[in-house]
């Protein structure tokens, strides 16, 4: 059996109660824009690098929001990510007009924040994250290994 580690950064963001996601092409799931942390890479510095190589457009990381972390199986391997969640903003988008991708794999997509359930946003628990902004005062963290 054979484990991976994930160190992640995703930005949320948001405008007028819709988020945009990302799809890889083929998936069954949406997940928020952003990607992995290299050795020795600040997370806001990687989120900013992911965004710019995924969209073309530069990112502003405005606050931190939370942590989320998941696990799962496939192909044989045991899969453990942890996910940085930012507020951020994105130069020059609106959530009318969709966001072209510079990567093959992947597209964007707006969505309702009342709609991520039904866009199947993983890990599931940057639903409720995303769901109680701007209200919460606090740093969210979400679990699929809470007891």
């Amino acid at each position: 059996m054979s484990i991976q580690f994930h160190y992640l950064c995703r930005g949320i963001i948001l405008d007028n109660r819709k988020v945009l996601l990302a799809h890889q092409i083929g998936a069954t799931h949406t997940f928020l824009p952003g990607g992995h942390i290299g050795l020795g890479e600040g997370a806001e510095a990687a989120l900013v690098r992911e965004i710019l190589e995924e969209t073309g457009k530069a990112a502003t990381i405005e606050v931190f929001i939370g942590a989320v972390e998941a696990g799962w199986r496939e192909a044989g391997t045991d899969h453990h990510e942890i996910n940085l969640l930012f507020r951020t903003t994105l130069a020059g988008v609106d959530p009318r007009v969709p966001v072209k991708s510079l990567e093959k794999h992947i597209e964007f997509m707006w969505s309702d924040v009342n709609d991520l359930q039904n866009n199947n946003l993983l890990p599931k628990a940057m639903v409720q994250c995303i769901s109680g902004l701007p209200e919460r005062s606090f740093a969210f963290w979400g679990s699929e290994f809470r007891a």
